[in-house]
C-alpha cells in the first residue's frame, strides 16, 4: 500500500476517489506518438522540446546504485580496498524509500515561475497500470510534487511539452 492510500484510507477516501485524483494531477491525456518508438527516442524528442520553448531547463535524473572503488588524488581506482555502496538519483536514499516513490526522468526548472518540473517519459502506446508497483511508485512521486506545488507529468510524447502552460 502506498502512502497516498494509506493517508486516504485514514481519512475514508474511496480508493476511485484516489485514483481520480492521481490521474488529474500527473497523467497528460496526450495523443501517442508513433507506435514502436523507445522511451529513449521519447525522451530526447522531450528535452529537444523543452530547449526549444525557452522557458524550460530539463536534466536527466539518473537513479540508480553502484558499487565504486575508492580512488587516489589522481583518481585511479584503489582496487586493493573494498567497495562502497553508492545510491544517485533523487528520492533514493534507501530501496525501501525508492519502492515506494520513484522519482521522474526528468527534472527541471520553469522560468521566470521558477516551478520545480518533473517529468515520467512512457513509450508511446503506454497506459497506468494499478497492478504495477512501479506505476504506483511513480505516481506517488507526480502526486507529491504536484501537492507541493511544482508541475508533474507522465508523458508519451514530446507534444505535451510543447503545449504545457505552466
Amino acid at each position: 500500500m502506498t502512502l497516498f492510500a494509506e493517508w486516504a484510507a485514514v481519512w475514508g477516501i474511496q480508493p476511485a476517489a484516489l485514483q481520480d485524483l492521481i490521474a488529474r494531477l500527473t497523467v497528460a491525456d496526450y495523443a501517442p506518438a508513433e507506435a514502436g518508438r523507445s522511451e529513449a527516442a521519447v525522451q530526447a524528442d522531450i528535452r529537444l522540446a523543452a530547449s526549444q520553448r525557452g522557458d524550460l531547463v530539463l536534466w536527466r535524473n539518473n537513479v540508480g546504485a553502484a558499487s565504486v572503488y575508492p580512488e587516489d588524488a589522481n583518481g585511479v581506482p584503489q582496487l586493493h580496498l573494498p567497495p562502497r555502496f553508492i545510491r544517485f538519483g533523487l528520492n533514493n536514499e534507501s530501496a525501501s524509500q525508492n519502492k515506494r516513490m520513484k522519482s521522474a526522468d526528468l527534472i527541471g526548472i520553469h522560468r521566470p515561475s521558477g516551478r520545480f518540473v518533473s517529468i515520467e517519459v512512457k513509450r508511446p502506446g503506454w497506459k497506468h497500470s494499478d497492478a504495477s508497483e512501479r506505476d504506483r511508485a511513480q505516481a506517488a512521486w507526480a502526486a507529491t510534487v504536484a501537492a507541493m506545488g511544482g508541475v508533474a507529468l507522465r508523458v508519451t510524447s514530446a507534444q505535451a511539452i510543447k503545449d504545457l502552460e505552466i
